[in-house]
């Protein structure tokens, strides 16, 4: 709480102006946030960088269902020292999936379902 309290959602919209008739905003925290009549029923690519391990797993469970067979989830805040959490969070959530979770130099992390 009170993380990212600088940050506002007109100047998001301004700065994805060229996007606007592509683009849904959902104000709020994750997972209260996501509206599951309002998500796509297939996913290709995500990428994740919410930067707090519990809204990270929150994301996956309810987006994970809706990626397709060679999708692929690009993590952010994967090899972060300061994001260790998220990197147990992610580790234990495809521990028991199929695909590969790929640590990348850039201490991102990337799966391919």
């Amino acid at each position: 709480v009170g993380n990212y309290s600088e940050l506002d959602i007109n100047t998001t919209k301004k700065n994805l102006r060229e996007f606007e008739n592509k683009i849904k905003y959902h104000v709020g925290y994750i997972p209260e946030s996501l509206i599951p009549e309002e998500s796509p029923q297939t996913i290709v690519y995500m990428h994740i960088d919410l930067n707090s391990a519990i809204p990270t797993l929150a994301a996956l469970k309810f987006f994970f269902p809706k990626l397709v067979k060679g999708g692929t989830i690009l993590f952010d805040d994967y090899g972060q020292e300061e994001y260790k959490d998220t990197k147990k969070i992610i580790d234990k959530f495809f521990s028991d999936k199929p695909g590969l979770l790929l640590k990348l130099p850039t201490s991102q992390a990337i799966y391919f379902r």
